[in-house]
């Protein structure tokens, strides 16, 4: 006698017997019917491109049952106006009631070599799929990437974005100031090609600078970058008010990491960055030009500061800013009791103090005694506006006092600025004079006797045998 649970268990089998029965009439009946028909079909994962663009293709053979040696023939690509950039093939199968189904698949990446319409295919099946012929595809190719939608355009910022950086929204009128554009890509692409756009920064006075060359990793908006500079530039404000940084757009290629990776143009633009120029505060300091704006600061040396007065001091006077060099004026040298200085020389340079770029100006002069005893090279001031602090400032020098001792002092420059033309000849006389005294005095310095000189020249005997120096060198 059979329990209560066994009784239902078979109860319950007897009822899904003819379920059971109906299902695997169906699953013999279909799949043979739908794996009898050999196919070899054609697809593209988009039918307008530009010509910097690429295109996939996937062709897919459909076999029932096992056919060793079936392949596929491409058509004339080049004829019909097509590269292969990349190829690649997979092979799946599959078991459905006994009997097996093999799908052979074929992706080509393709580039467009003109603009038009251009066909594809079709592509034949060879060996065990001879007899077998894809559909055909007529793609459109632009000169420039087709339009997309605003919704295309939002997930097209997933791969690439291009935009401003710059230090600050506010700034001082001639405070000077880093800014580049940068593009970011996402890190699993790459650029194939990429366009620079035309830039114009009006308003500004343009520095440009080398763009670093190595790429580094960025976040933006919860995705990870690569970032590249584009351009790169210390940018001067000219006026207040309101200035802005240009909107700009080009258009770039893009393809996936791999050997097979698929190709696609884009069109991507940077929206404006404002900035907001403010004037100077009033009533600057006497002697306010340029504007200097920056961190300016002065430097005073010299040479020595013991001389005689028959001898020269050499003067440097360092300017280094941090703003725009070009408006901070050059130093006019006061004058100086008891010293007379001819026209500078000046060079212009570079340097960086912890990690701020500085340019400077060094202007050297030459300073002649015109008496003895103790002078004095006062303090050199220049006033300057401080972007930082938003105030004005005064850079100042060090005075620094020099010793002159012996000797008369040069006649050059005891010389007024204007003289007769008897007067210069006679000053010309005593010039020749000193520079002999001076000749004197420094050969009697340095303790040598000219006529102890040997200057006659030691004589070659032209006729020394040197065959012994062939023999040693062998």
């Amino acid at each position: 006698m059979l329990s209560a649970p066994r009784c239902f268990l078979r109860y319950v089998v007897r009822s899904l017997l003819p379920c059971v029965t109906l299902l695997q009439v169906l699953s013999g009946a279909l799949p043979s019917y739908a794996l009898a028909t050999p196919t070899l079909e054609l697809s593209v994962n988009r039918d307008k491109l530009s010509i910097r663009q690429t295109v996939r293709a996937t062709i897919t053979l459909h076999l029932d049952g096992v056919r060793g040696g079936a392949h596929v023939s491409d058509p004339p690509l080049e004829e019909q106006g097509w590269t292969v950039q990349g190829r690649s093939q997979s092979t799946s199968m599959q078991f459905m009631n006994g009997r097996q189904s093999v799908n052979i698949s074929y992706t080509y990446q393709l580039k467009p070599t003109r603009l038009g319409d251009l066909t594809l295919g079709p592509f034949k099946g060879e060996g065990t799929a001879e007899g077998l012929t894809s559909n055909v595809v007529t793609l459109k190719v632009l000169d420039k990437a087709p339009p997309v939608s605003e919704a295309q355009k939002r997930s097209q910022q997933r791969y690439a974005v291009m935009r401003w950086d710059v230090g600050r929204e506010e700034l001082w009128l001639g405070e000077r100031v880093e800014a580049s554009l940068n593009l970011y890509v996402n890190t699993s692409l790459r650029v194939t090609q990429f366009l620079p756009p035309d830039i114009n920064l009006q308003g500004f006075w343009v520095e440009d600078l080398e763009e670093e060359q190595r790429s580094r990793r960025a976040r933006l908006k919860g995705e990870t970058y690569y970032q590249q500079q584009v351009k790169r530039s210390l940018l001067t404000p000219l006026k207040a008010g309101e200035l802005s940084l240009p909107e700009l757009s080009t258009t770039m290629s893009l393809s996936s990491l791999g050997f097979f990776g698929e190709e696609q143009e884009l069109t991507i633009s940077t929206p404006k960055r404002p900035l907001k120029v403010k004037p100077l505060p009033p009533n600057p300091p006497k002697g306010f030009a340029g504007p200097a704006v920056g961190d300016v600061r002065l430097e005073l040396t010299v040479d020595r500061t013991r001389l005689r007065a028959d001898e020269g001091v050499q003067l440097n006077i360092k300017t280094s800013t941090d703003g725009l060099l070009s408006n901070t004026p050059p130093i006019e040298l006061p004058f100086i009791e008891g010293l007379k200085s001819f026209t500078p020389t000046q060079r212009e340079g570079e340097v960086t103090r912890m990690g701020r770029r500085y340019a400077t100006r060094t202007q050297t002069w030459l300073l002649k005694p015109t008496r003895t005893g103790e002078v004095t090279i006062p303090s050199v001031k220049l006033p300057f506006f401080d972007p930082n602090k938003g105030v004005y400032e005064i850079a100042k020098t060090k005075p620094i006092r020099l010793q002159i001792k012996g000797g008369a002092p040069a006649v050059s420059a005891q010389l007024p600025p204007t003289t007769s033309r008897a007067q210069t000849g006679t000053a010309s006389a005593q010039g020749a004079s000193a520079r002999r005294a001076t000749q004197r005095s420094a050969t009697e310095q340095l303790g040598v006797h000219l006529h102890s000189v040997r200057t006659t020249p030691f004589e070659l005997d032209v006729s020394v045998d040197l065959r012994w120096l062939w023999r040693a060198l062998a």
